[in-house]
């Protein structure tokens, strides 16, 4: 994402002043190259700005969203149930993660009563997400952004017709596309079987034009996912099945001094430092 321009800075200022009577948790939201993010998921109107701002920080504060991220513990076995892992950097430093969502069994969880615990799962995973952007960018003048790889493999019916899974995933669009504006670069869609067109039906009035626009639906063409994916990102920055060089058991690792590096899911072990 840019850094925010001369234009864009003047109205910040403006916003900052507008919002100056809200003592944010969270306050690195009013740095400019963070608060422009709300400034342009808007298209730099300030009303339409502040009120998503307003918004944003009531929602955070209902969520208890900073205990969320450094006190909530995922129930056993969840990192593994809907895991993702990142797998390195676009060209301009954007962070490449990827979700094999059709492996997700969210029904099974929500058979179990276990619906507003997904739900908060969910929301701390964003927040970790984002979090780990902000701190690439910490000596920055802007932030990155995400590209992503979603894989619907095995996505089924079972998932569309439960409506707590309808549920508890339009909720947590709604708080992804109300709380992190312009967090996405662009997300690659794969492997998408028939039951998820019923679900994307259901799910898509949530998301804004700007959050859809970003998305392609690429089917099962592995040409197509690697020649959209070399856009964006060097080969060996995102896995083989996807098209890319890196291998599967690869994961992108981030120090806590920012250092980076690729680790092994196999050997558990860093196999090679940046």
């Amino acid at each position: 994402m840019n850094p925010p321009t001369k234009e864009e800075v003047e109205l910040l200022q403006e916003l900052r002043k507008r919002v100056s009577d809200i003592n944010f948790v969270n306050d690195e939201v009013l740095e400019d190259k963070d608060l422009v993010r709300f400034l342009r998921a808007r298209s730099c109107n300030l009303d339409a700005a502040e009120i998503m701002l307003r918004n944003h920080h009531d929602w955070y504060i209902a969520e208890d969203m900073k205990d969320n991220l450094a006190n909530y513990d995922s129930p056993p076995g969840w990192d593994d149930d809907f895991y993702y892992k990142l797998t390195g950097f676009d060209r301009t430093g954007c962070i490449v993660a990827v979700a094999p969502f059709g492996k997700w069994d969210i029904q099974k969880e929500m058979a179990n009563g276990n619906k507003e615990e997904w739900v908060k799962f969910c929301y701390h995973q964003l927040e970790r997400l984002w979090t780990v952007v902000k701190f690439k960018c910490k000596n920055k003048d802007h932030l990155t952004q995400l590209v992503g790889i979603a894989d619907l493999e095995g996505f089924s019916l079972r998932q569309v017709t439960s409506y707590d899974v309808v549920e508890a995933a339009i909720r947590c669009l709604k708080a992804f596309d109300a709380n992190y504006p312009e967090s996405i670069k662009t997300v690659v869609i794969v492997n998408a079987p028939w039951a998820f067109q019923l679900m994307w039906k259901l799910i898509r009035p949530f998301l804004s034009e700007q959050t859809q626009s970003k998305l392609s639906f690429l089917g099962a063409n592995k040409e197509k996912w690697r020649e959209t994916m070399l856009n964006y990102c060097e080969a060996d920055q995102f896995p083989e099945y996807y098209g890319g060089t890196l291998p599967d058991s690869v994961k992108l690792y981030i120090g806590r001094d920012g250092s980076t590096g690729n680790y092994s899911e196999n050997q558990n072990e860093i196999i090679e430092r940046k």
